[in-house]
């Protein structure tokens, strides 16, 4: 069974997802593999306002709204005030899970903090320099981002998101069921266990 969903650090609703899908993990011990694509590709590298998006009060809404859904795992992301650049902090993240595999989930952790709690400009490479170091990574990044095979696994992510016709993030893939958007914990069970018991009934192997 495929057990997957879309995400991206640059979007505070893929901590919930993020802080969701390792709930679901925990229930059901079937864990979910993040694929990590940008949320806003054309932003360009530099960053730009989020007043070109959302309206100051949209923006107050939608923060609230992130409140809400953040306090049931004691976190409270928010929009801040930048649209900003994610795909070198995904690049990394591909090149830790090649070289660096047990630092993976603690890469995670820190960079969804960095973005949707502490809005940190995770496009800049000296933000992204400090927070390797948290790791006690002291590789250049400008080095990290010329690795073909971490490139590679990024550009895969996208060909992958493309073949689903993924138009938003988070996504979740249970089994044969895509589930878009943000998935309340008891929706993301019962597609689970629907799928389990369709495989049952038509004698698939379970994984």
């Amino acid at each position: 069974m495929e057990l997957y969903y879309y995400t991206d650090f640059a979007c505070p609703f893929c901590y919930v997802a993020y802080r969701r899908a390792a709930a679901f993990a925990e229930k059901t011990s079937a864990a979910m593999t993040p694929v990590f694509i940008e949320i806003h590709p054309e932003v360009p590298p530099q960053g730009c306002d989020r007043r070109l998006l959302l309206s100051d009060e949209q923006n107050r809404e939608m923060t609230e709204f992130l409140s809400r859904l953040g306090a049931p795992y004691g976190i409270r992301p928010s929009l801040g005030d930048r649209l900003v650049n994610s795909e070198k902090a995904l690049i990394l993240r591909a090149w830790i899970t090649l070289h660096r595999t047990e630092l993976t989930a603690a890469y995670d952790a820190i960079l969804y903090d960095a973005h949707s709690v502490r809005h940190l400009d995770i496009g800049r490479d000296s933000i992204l320099q400090e927070l390797l170091g948290t790791l006690e990574l002291t590789d250049p990044i400008q080095n990290i981002l010329r690795d073909s095979q971490a490139r590679r696994i990024h550009e895969c992510n996208r060909f992958q998101a493309r073949q689903e016709h993924i138009r938003a993030v988070p996504s979740f893939r249970i089994g044969s069921r895509l589930l878009p958007g943000l998935q309340p914990e008891e929706k993301l069970l019962a597609a689970y266990e629907a799928e389990k018991a369709a495989d049952e009934t038509s004698g698939s192997p379970q994984i």
